[in-house]
Formats: structure tokens, C-alpha cells, sequence
């Protein structure tokens, strides 16, 4: 069976690690971060931790996960670039889901006419918003203040994301509220019915508004 690590850096403050033997996992951490001891700091040393306490080291790993994105840009790039290098050393490979993908694991249209919104927020007073129809994506960074306004155009009825509904938003839909987790970039690829495509990622960009 394969031994999975999911790594997930893509919140500013946030890192996730997650151990799976196929599907079912052996371990996991969820560390808060400050500028002073920031998740790239401590990206190798829980690694390590979280491998010893599964009785395993980083040689046993057969496949590796991280989130590409959007989020965080330093976070995105140290968690890639680390995992790259441990999946280039051992031969492993290395395979992205996107930070939409990861919040859409449990979560599924009632409706094609009523749909679902993932929103992150940018940290710039906008949010990354992915909707999902078919099998495809609609990436899009949308401000604070429009946000209320493409809801109700695209017929959202479910927003989940990594933020409270802020007091002043005019949304009657339901609001979910899911952290980053290294557990549903597992979960993600799992379910994915196209894992060859997610091997060699790129990290998904959206730039934010100025």
C-alpha cells in the first residue's frame, strides 16, 4: 500500500502535515505559526516528527501531496519547493491539488442551478473565488465589496471557506466555515478521477487586486 505525505502551507499562519498508509492516516499535525517561527522554519524538523511517531522516516514515503494553491504566497512556494525536493531525491512522485479542491472534499451541488462558492481570503480585502460546474473550474479574485453582488449572479446558495461571513455581507446562503488540512488534499486525490493530471503541479496563482 502506499505511504502518502500531504503537505499544506498555503495559510499564513497554518501548517498541516498528514501521514496516510493509502487511506487511512497514521498521523497528523496542525501547527499555528507566527513571523518569528514561521511554517517554513519548522517545515523539516515535524516533518521528521510526525514520520518518527509512525515509525517510519522519509525514505518509506511512496507519494507526495501538496496544496498549490491559491494562498500564502512564501508558503506556497517553500511547501512546493520541499516537497519537490523529496520527491526529485527519492524518485517518488509529487502530485497538487488546489486549495479549492481541498475545500470542496465532502461538499457537493444539490443543484446545477444553485452552486456552491469557495472563497479564501486574500488578505487584501478579496477573496479567491473558485466555482465549480461539471468537471471544470472558474477561478476568480473578487473584492470585499462586489463579493455580496457575484453570489447572487452566479445563483450562489453555499459558500464554504477558510473565514467567518463577515457581519456586513448580504448573503442568506449557508456558510461554512473549513480550515487548510493536509487530510483533505489525501481525501481530494483519493476521490479525483484524473490523478495523472495532478502529478508535477504548478502553483495556481491568482493575483489579487491592487
Amino acid at each position: 500500500m502506499p505511504l502518502i505525505l500531504a503537505l499544506d502551507n498555503s495559510h499564513q499562519t497554518l501548517l498541516s502535515l498528514a501521514l496516510y498508509e493509502d487511506d487511512s492516516c497514521l498521523g497528523h499535525l496542525q501547527i499555528q505559526t507566527t513571523f518569528h517561527n514561521s511554517s517554513t522554519a519548522q517545515m523539516v524538523d515535524r516533518t521528521d516528527a510526525l514520520l518518527k511517531s509512525a515509525n517510519h522516516t522519509i525514505q518509506d514515503i511512496t507519494i507526495y501531496i501538496v496544496n498549490r494553491g491559491p494562498g500564502s504566497f512564501t508558503g506556497l512556494r517553500s511547501s512546493m519547493a520541499f516537497a519537490q525536493g523529496l520527491a526529485l531525491s527519492s524518485g517518488a512522485p509529487l502530485y497538487g491539488i488546489s486549495a479549492f479542491e481541498a475545500l470542496q472534499t465532502g461538499y457537493t451541488q444539490t443543484s446545477p442551478s444553485e452552486k456552491t462558492a469557495y472563497l479564501l481570503d486574500t488578505k487584501c480585502q478579496s477573496y479567491y473565488v473558485g466555482l465549480h460546474s461539471g468537471n471544470a473550474w472558474q477561478h476568480d479574485v473578487v473584492t470585499f465589496e462586489k463579493i455580496d453582488v457575484f453570489l447572487e449572479e452566479n445563483n450562489v446558495k453555499t459558500v464554504v471557506s477558510d473565514n467567518p461571513k463577515p457581519n456586513e455581507l448580504n448573503f442568506d446562503g449557508l456558510w461554512i466555515i473549513k480550515t487548510p488540512d493536509a487530510r483533505l488534499l489525501v481525501n481530494a486525490w483519493h476521490r479525483h478521477q484524473n490523478q495523472q493530471a495532478l502529478i508535477n503541479p504548478q502553483i495556481l496563482y491568482l493575483k489579487s487586486p491592487v
